[in-house]
């Protein structure tokens, strides 16, 4: 039964009680100097900033801080994980928030910047509240101007936004937001058939969202408009969101499209129960948003993910799509991708490394594609693909191309038009209405394939939810993006055993988070060679006869309220394949620490060791699986845990023998040991036993002998062997000890034998050099 109680000096998680384990290390992480819970610091770092500007900030005038007060506090959750006992667990109770303040501007300010935040990204929240807050929110001391937001002032508002985000983006409220936003926009369009470019995401509608803002922190008594008609879809979202977060500003849920309509909304205002005040308006029947900024912007517009269900991803991309005369419906498109996912997710199996680096995903029989049209329509975005996609395309895309709309010349001239933002791309009907149903059988065939590598976290009663029912991080822009493009191909290498391994881990975090990482994953500047794959050719001819992995420092992610994490890190085992894949979560994780770019990176910890004290005289002649066994009666606990003698930033993994820290190992290093040196037989017939010669001065070693306390300025995180010496070493089939001495071993070569010892002593054996050397049997 887990305890919960409030706890005093707990900070943020005072609710959270002892339902988790290591509530030390989560309270660090969230309140430490380079924790995630900085809105309330860094807000009074932005109230000295603008002091140190000779201004001070003011709540606007239409702004009800009582109201938003009350809806803060009654609604709204910040949810807490912990990767603890094997799993990803949601934690009972509430990570404390810090949405409401005893200052009524900083609560304006904080009301607007949580709305802005379920649409868009820091970056572009920050631009917009550098031109708002000056506008209508700072007072300037005396007869002082009013500063600028640039330079430091700049700075200290994109801190604030950035620790804001972290917090709202695992808020339930954000949830709630948006949820008023679906419910509206249902009421809204209604059965009414609306043009898709009204409610185009992809539209740039930042001089929109600026105009709207601007009017709506003026006081009432100086617009001259009290009415406020607009063609963005992106300003009527945002005027629902602002009602709620207490603004006096209301949206409209009757479509503006005629000229009776639009004039009776100018006029009528006194008649407050049939028009609010923004509404959108369909067609050219007047003037629309009258505080509009002119503006060129250099940074396009982007909606930030949206927390949905991996079912629910068909029914965002195409509700909303009104394709005039073509003969497809929204519902269609949704039946589309519905089923290309069923058939990819019972055809592709779970991932595993292939013997080189590479992810190798294997695929049921019968699924690829034979026709030649569609091999060569499918190899736009990969011919890949092609493995897995027969079912759906024998269903829904035509057998022969007499229609000159789904030529390959027209589709890609298509994209093309697209990328540059021609409004003539809208214009091609037909071949608009092929891309999109090509890109229902994709992306529903991505997340299919993907679904098995990804494992919903465990809730707060401890029941793990069904893949079907897994909720990822998503945006509708996935579509229209070369984002597409890019998932295709990675996952196409994938089914043909050709992606690196980075590669592979940088799309399931994208798919699970839906982060945008800045450069691929085995080029993080972090990593250096991590990521890459290092082949040798040890054998004279120049046949590549081995080949290295070496893996990326990145083993999850914290992105959009969503936490992934590697099932290598969360279940410790020996088992390389179980890093490809990844545990997701809804909220924000507690007890493993997060860098400034929202990765979960591992320490690259590298300590001196100490000598291995040995026989100088060993007498080993046979080697066999039995040698060197020694129980040992505590067991062995293995966990991910911050770095602390290092960099706190990042993991390593903490080992533990009846509760005590013995050892601290680099994941990513053991990973790669794991990887490279795990040996399988392939003589065919594995063997117990092996014949040595004395000279090469073989001898056990037990596992207690590496637990013997270091001297003193030595180090017990590792040990080494002179390069005359070769051990074996009995984990007695206990992979925690195995881990143990895979990460701590130092020597130049060592195998771990898997099943043939024949094999492992074989792949280490060197008759010409004197070189140390290592097996780990049992």
């Amino acid at each position: 039964m887990d305890l919960s109680l409030n706890i005093s000096g707990a900070g943020p998680l005072s609710q959270i009680g002892l339902h988790i384990l290591n509530f030390d290390t989560a309270v660090h992480l969230a309140s430490g100097a380079v924790g995630w819970w900085k809105s309330r610091n860094r807000s009074m770092s932005l109230i000295e900033s603008i002091s140190a500007s000779k201004a001070s900030i003011v709540c606007a005038s239409n702004f009800n801080t009582v109201s938003y007060r009350e809806r803060r506090r009654q609604v709204g959750l910040v949810r807490g994980l912990a990767v603890q006992q094997d799993d990803l667990c949601a934690i009972p109770g509430s990570i404390e928030q810090t949405a409401v303040s005893n200052d009524s501007g900083i609560d304006c300010m904080r009301a607007m910047t949580t709305g802005l935040l379920c649409f868009y990204h820091v970056q572009k929240v920050t631009a917009i509240l550098a031109e708002i807050i000056p506008f209508g929110m700072l007072h300037p001391d005396h007869d002082d101007e009013v500063p600028v937001f640039e330079g430091p002032l700049l700075s200290s508002l994109r801190d604030w936004v950035i620790s804001v985000a972290a917090e709202e983006d695992c808020n339930t409220y954000r949830n709630h937001l948006l949820q008023l936003v679906s419910s509206a926009q249902d009421a809204l369009i209604g059965a009414e058939v609306v043009h898709a470019e009204h409610f185009n995401n992809s539209t740039d509608d930042s001089n929109h969202i600026l105009g709207v803002l601007r009017w709506m922190v003026t006081p009432l008594h100086k617009r001259n408009e009290t009415r406020y008609p607009t063609r963005s879809f992106h300003v009527w979202r945002i005027a629902v969101v602002m009602s709620e977060l207490g603004f006096d500003i209301s949206a409209s849920l009757e479509l503006i499209f005629s000229s009776f309509q639009y004039k009776h909304f100018l006029s009528d205002t006194e008649n407050s129960s049939r028009y609010s005040d923004v509404a959108l308006v369909t067609t050219s029947v007047g003037e629309t948003d009258p505080w509009m900024f002119q503006r060129v912007h250099t940074d396009f517009l982007r909606l930030r993910p949206q927390v949905v269900s991996i079912r629910s991803i068909p029914h965002i991309l195409f509700s909303r799509i009104a394709m005039n005369d073509a003969d497809v419906t929204p519902e269609e498109l949704v039946e589309m991708w519905n089923i290309s996912f069923d058939f990819a997710k019972k055809a592709v199996g779970v991932p595993s490394l292939k013997r080189g680096g590479n992810v190798e995903l294997p695929v049921a029989r019968d699924l690829e594609l034979v026709r030649e049209n569609h091999k060569h329509l499918i190899g736009i975005w990969s011919t890949h693909m092609s493995r897995i996609l027969r079912p759906a395309m024998e269903l829904y895309i035509p057998a022969s191309f007499g229609d000159p709309s789904w030529s390959h010349t027209e589709l890609l001239a298509y994209f093309q038009r697209q990328r540059n933002g021609d409004p003539a791309a809208s214009e091609d009907r037909e071949v608009r209405r092929n891309v999109h149903k090509l890109s229902a059988i994709l992306l529903g065939s991505i997340y299919g394939a993907c679904v098995q590598s990804l494992i919903p976290m465990r809730d707060a009663d401890g029941e793990a939810s069904p893949s079907d029912s897994l909720q990822l991080a998503f945006t509708p822009e996935n579509i229209i993006s070369d984002k597409l493009f890019q998932w295709t191909a990675s996952l196409g290498l994938a089914l043909s055993g050709l992606l690196e391994s980075s590669r592979w881990t940088g799309l399931l975090l994208e798919l699970a988070t839906g982060i945008e990482h800045t450069q691929p994953l085995n080029e993080q500047p972090s990593a250096g060679l991590l990521g890459r794959r290092l082949n040798i050719t040890p054998s004279h001819d120049g046949i590549f006869q081995e080949s290295h992995l070496r893996v990326s420092d990145i083993f999850g992610v914290q992105a959009n309220g969503v936490f992934a994490v590697s099932d290598f890190v969360v279940r410790p085992s020996t088992n390389a394949d179980s890093a490809l894949k990844f545990h997701v979560g809804i909220g924000r994780i507690l007890n493993l620490p997060i860098d400034g770019s929202g990765y979960l990176r591992t320490s690259q910890i590298n300590p001196a060791g100490m000598e291995l004290p040995l026989n100088p005289s060993p007498q080993l002649e046979i080697l066999s699986r039995q040698c060197g066994a020694a129980s040992i009666q505590d067991a062995f606990r293995i966990d991910a845990e911050p770095d602390w003698n290092v960099n706190a930033q990042t993991i390593c993994f903490g080992v533990r023998r009846a509760g005590i820290l013995i050892s601290i190992l680099n994941i990513s290093q053991v990973l790669e040991r794991l990887y490279n040196r795990t040996v399988s037989c392939t003589c065919g017939e594995p063997q117990m036993a092996v014949t040595v010669p004395l000279s090469e001065r073989w001898q056990e070693v037990t596992v207690y002998q590496f637990l013997r306390p270091s001297y003193p300025g030595g180090s017990k995180l590792a040990a080494y062997i002179r390069d005359e010496d070769k051990i074996i070493v009995n984990v007695e089939g206990d992979d925690m000890k195995r881990i143990f001495i895979v990460g701590t071993l130092q020597c130049r070569k060592f195998a771990v034998c898997k099943d043939c010892i024949h094999c492992a002593y074989n792949s280490i054996r060197n008759k010409d050099k004197k070189e140390s050397a290592a097996l780990i049997v049992g």
